[in-house]
């Protein structure tokens, strides 16, 4: 019987990890990458249109100090791939509720208009975090 004389691996990615590491791109990826200006200018659209489709807990104690991140994954035609994933946590009783509103803000908006001018940074844009903060957004 051979035996190899590697030792084993120790233990598997998690997805986040996987998720995390296909996110960042390989280091010698040649695609074209938004420049922040670029970056700002596709995340403030992208902000205005999940406005339209947000409706945060009315009357909810706290709501305007919670921020929660909210992970999604497009397609180049601006379509939700997947379901959005909640980035961060709060042990803030407002911030379930907020959270909860925000993704299906998301499922809500989709598809995304995206412009023309984006589609060759494709690579660059189709992992997206938004940052759901009532006073910037809804302000």
């Amino acid at each position: 019987m051979l035996e190899s004389k590697e030792k084993p691996q120790q233990q598997a990615a998690s997805a986040a990890e996987v998720n995390r590491t296909a996110a960042l791109g390989a280091a010698n990826a040649t695609g074209p990458k938004l420049n922040p200006s670029q970056r700002d200018q596709l995340g403030a659209l992208l902000k205005e249109q999940l406005a339209q489709c947000w409706s945060p807990p009315a009357g909810l104690a706290g709501a305007e100090n919670v921020k929660p991140i909210v992970k999604m994954q497009l397609s180049q035609s601006g379509e939700l791939q997947g379901q959005p994933v909640l980035v961060n946590n709060s042990s803030d009783p407002a911030f379930r509720p907020v959270a909860e509103s925000a993704m299906r803000a998301i499922r809500r908006c989709s598809p995304f208009r995206i412009p023309q001018q984006f589609a060759p940074f494709f690579n660059d844009w189709k992992d997206w975090s938004i940052t759901f903060d009532a006073r910037e957004m809804l302000g």
